[in-house]
């Protein structure tokens, strides 16, 4: 998405950083409002790729790569158990995450594609 932002933003006005949020919402946003993107028929996708984008958030920015047992911690780790080919395994005060298998990446990387391939012919 941040490479689609920035092959668009060369042709606009708004550039990428005059829109609020962070990471893919940003991203998303610009599509949206300056490229003029429809993103109606592709809330499936969406969802499912804002949780991966949560798992990528507790990977990249906690040193264990795990969640304390807080009922904080507890609230970020409900919606991975959606994703398929995830272990989620609750250890003493921590909860642990391990990618099964490279079935966890061929799903990922279908629903990814899925969504570009739909922002594509959209546009065109």
């Amino acid at each position: 998405m941040s490479r689609l932002c920035r092959i668009a933003e060369k042709e606009q006005r708004i550039k990428i950083s005059d829109i609020s949020g962070d990471g893919i919402f940003r991203y998303k946003t610009y599509l949206e409002k300056v490229v003029e993107i429809e993103f109606t028929g592709m809330e499936k996708e969406w969802d499912k790729i804002t949780i991966y984008n949560k798992l990528r958030n507790i990977l990249v920015h906690s040193p264990t790569a795990t969640i304390e047992k807080t009922p904080d911690g507890l609230k970020k780790i409900e919606p991975l158990k959606r994703i398929k080919h995830l272990v989620i395994k609750e250890n003493e005060g921590v909860v642990e995450f391990q990618i099964k298998d490279q079935k966890f990446l061929i799903n990922f990387l279908k629903i990814v594609s899925a969504f570009l391939d739909k922002i594509y012919y959209v546009r065109s």
